[in-house]
């Protein structure tokens, strides 16, 4: 992966690859809808029932099936690419970010301290910022 752009791309399609082979492990298990719908209330409630009843057995179904697992594992790798390309590139630019708020300080330019007065006392400070 070259940039957190491509990484997420990828990322996604892992997940809508994923989606794809979850939808046809259910379509199979539970047949095609056949589009013929009821009037009565207790035969659609039966209905949804059945649905979520059909779609819990697809899941544990695909759940066992290699190709849905090497799908998962996929998914997981390409967020994890995804997420290291885009913290690489965060820590790029903080590092970037400090360094030129550095040199700007060495610089004398803005982030520089005032020029301090002979008569104040100076305090010791440690290069962590405590006495």
């Amino acid at each position: 992966m070259s940039d957190a752009g491509s990484a997420w791309t990828e990322a996604g399609e892992r997940v809508a690859a994923l989606g794809a082979s979850l939808k046809r492990h259910y379509d199979e298990r539970s047949g095609t809808a056949s589009g013929e719908g009821s009037p009565d209330l207790g035969e659609a409630a039966r209905q949804v029932a059945d649905a979520v009843r059909d779609a819990v057995d697809s899941l544990g179904a695909a759940a066992q099936d290699p190709a849905v697992q090497e799908d998962a594992r996929r998914v997981g790798t390409s967020f994890a690419e995804a997420l290291s390309v885009t913290f690489a590139e965060v820590s790029a630019g903080l590092h970037r970010m400090a360094t030129d708020t550095r040199d700007e300080g060495a610089s004398g330019h803005a982030g520089s301290e005032p020029p301090r007065r002979g008569d104040e006392e100076d305090p010791g400070l440690e290069p962590w910022g405590t006495p």
